[in-house]
């Protein structure tokens, strides 16, 4: 029950107002009728169309100009609440039988308060909602703002200094409506994302005809190749278009590039922000490693590009654009984050040898968690049914000579963190935080004691969890569990998302032309800090133990060969090694 208490508590304004409404008026009312038994019916009665009226004012003041889908999700059930005590008054005077009636309402307006809640919650974005969507982009913009500082939930965490958020973007944002500039206002939000550095924060565009061109220009160019770091430093070109002008100047896959747009390409990288509606990089680290492919796409109608030709003597030739950059840089991203290389489906397993077995974990869903049972498993701080059936899978591996182990949640996009906590259990003996914690003034607190959630009857053996940038959300809480076995390793070309907080926060800005999604429920470790929540600094919080990187050759075969698995490969020589010590 402290869990669910702690998730009401992060609700917005107006659902706390109508739930105390609904509340008080109950308990007062069934006060009042004891003593106003005698010649005082009428006036009881009357009394109970109160809430009523209260529920009423409320929908008058606040339904107009709201998205009407948002609004009624949340607040409607309290205007049945209130009807059925309003229904209970005139019954009462008109037939009597206050105890039989009382029972009922109290039944039914339970039920319709204790419905909010749970929508809510299952539905995970509808706890924390502002819908400003009747204001101006500037008002709206800056309410937006206000609602990120009262419940963004890690704004202490990584210090973020809001007063010079409003300073950045609100005269930005005056200019762009003045100006009706609707793509500008949409780079801000843009950039807005990139400074929160959470992967959770994020934007949805309704009716925006502009974000086409948003899209283009932050993505920028494509003048016929994209750029990425090698093992040794080197940025060399890849994905290098066949007969395009940079080909037929001499630049081709595994060209090292040295200037670009007249400035040397590591100063350029060094600029460089990876800003991306689509792709956050919470972590510095894998920002660094995706920066090249950015740097690709910046420059104007043509771009000077220097590079190493054939003979080893620098050249630097004038390349056009082609068209945009984004799908370019979106085959960057897939081929460091293959998916192809995962083996199987969510929760496959297999024998990878005589003694390997293969686990892979595509997400931390289940089919029985999307109703009340969600409610009864977050109680239990475990899902036996999850639990007992990863048991008989893993258990199946070892009747076949399993020894060693490779848990494969690369691209994996996140669910639950009770299924992340439950799978873990089985391989990392350590303690776990099993409850959402709350705000103590400025830090985090838990209402429970870690402890241990299984039994941890893998914590003998090695294993090897393959992470990459697309582990997200539960995935990066799985990672963080997994991580802290004695017995494990996390192994990767990139590093994890960085980001498990709690979604449920939700901005409407203006006409509901865009919304902007946040966390607002901490979702903390062992020692009640976020778990893989980078702070100010942006390093990463989840450590690989073996970074996975490229020779120029292994550069040119990531992009030209996606068969191959070098993180897989990595895990399977490290297992061996343990092997052999």
């Amino acid at each position: 029950m402290i869990r669910l208490f702690s998730l009401f508590l992060i609700h917005d304004k107006g659902i706390k107002l109508l739930l105390a409404v609904i509340i008080i008026s109950l308990i007062v009312l069934t006060v009042l009728h004891h003593f106003m038994k005698n010649g005082h019916h009428k006036l009881w009665a009357v009394l109970c169309c109160v809430p009523l009226v209260i529920v009423l004012v409320f929908y008058a003041i606040n339904a107009p100009g709201s998205v009407q889908s948002a609004f009624w999700l949340r607040y409607g059930m309290f205007g049945l609440a209130a009807f059925f005590i309003a229904v209970w008054g005139v019954v009462t005077y008109f037939r009597g039988s206050f105890p039989a009636y009382t029972g009922l309402v109290y039944f039914l307006t339970v039920a319709c308060s204790v419905s909010v809640f749970l929508v809510t919650m299952v539905m995970d974005t509808w706890m924390c909602v502002g819908d400003y969507s009747k204001y101006g982009w500037k008002e709206s913009f800056s309410r937006t703002i206000d609602q990120l500082e009262a419940t963004y939930v890690t704004r202490y965490w990584k210090d973020i200094d809001f007063d010079a958020m409003r300073e950045k973007y609100l005269p930005r944002i005056e200019k762009a409506e003045q100006e009706n500039n609707e793509e500008e206002i949409l780079l801000a939000l843009c950039e807005l994302t990139y400074d929160l550095y959470d992967g959770h924060v994020w934007l949805r565009y309704n009716n925006m005809d502009s974000y086409p061109d948003a899209l283009r220009t932050v993505s920028g160019n494509d003048y016929g190749l994209s750029m990425f770091r090698d093992s040794e430093g080197e940025i060399i070109a890849v994905l290098v278009k066949p007969d395009s002008e940079a080909e037929k100047k001499g630049i081709k896959n595994g060209t090292v590039i040295t200037a670009w747009d007249g400035e040397s390409v590591d100063e350029a990288v060094s600029k460089v922000k990876c800003l991306d509606f689509n792709n956050i990089y919470s972590y510095i680290e894998n920002e660094e490693i995706f920066k090249p492919a950015y740097l690709a796409g910046h420059g104007g109608e043509t771009v000077d590009v220097s590079f190493l030709d054939d003979d080893g003597k620098e050249k630097t030739v004038t390349l056009g654009k082609i068209s945009g950059h984004n799908p370019e840089l979106n085959d960057v991203i897939a081929a460091v984050c293959n998916n192809n290389h995962c083996i199987g489906d969510n929760l496959y397993t297999c024998m990878l040898d005589d003694d390997t077995g293969y686990l892979r974990v595509q997400n931390e869903n289940f089919e029985k968690l999307e109703s009340l049972h969600f409610v009864v498993s977050e109680l239990s701080f475990r899902n036996d049914e999850v639990y007992n059936m990863m048991k008989d899978k893993i258990q199946a591996l070892e009747d076949q000579g399993m020894k060693k182990m490779v848990i494969d949640i690369r691209n994996n996009n996140g669910g639950y963190g009770l299924i992340s906590q439950t799978i873990a259990s089985l391989f990392a003996d350590v303690e776990m935080t099993p409850e959402t914690g709350y705000f103590k003034g400025k830090k985090f607190a838990s209402f429970k004691k870690p402890r241990k959630v299984g039994e941890a009857l893998w914590s003998d053996i090695p294993v090897a969890v393959l992470v990459n940038a697309k582990t997200c959300s539960a995935g990066d809480v799985l990672a963080h569990y997994l991580s802290k076995g004695d017995n494990t390793v996390l192994i990767g070309n990139t590093y994890p998302w960085g980001c498990s907080q709690g979604t449920g926060g939700r901005c409407f800005l203006t006409d509901d032309k865009v919304e902007l999604w946040y966390p607002v429920c901490p979702t903390l470790d062992e020692n009640n800090e976020p778990i893989a929540e980078a702070r100010s600094d942006r390093k990463a919080v989840t450590k690989l133990d073996y970074q996975v990187t490229y020779s120029r050759e292994e550069v040119i075969e990531l992009f030209d060969d996606p068969d191959r698995d070098k993180v897989l490969e990595t895990a399977l020589e490290y297992l061996h090694s343990v092997d052999r010590q």
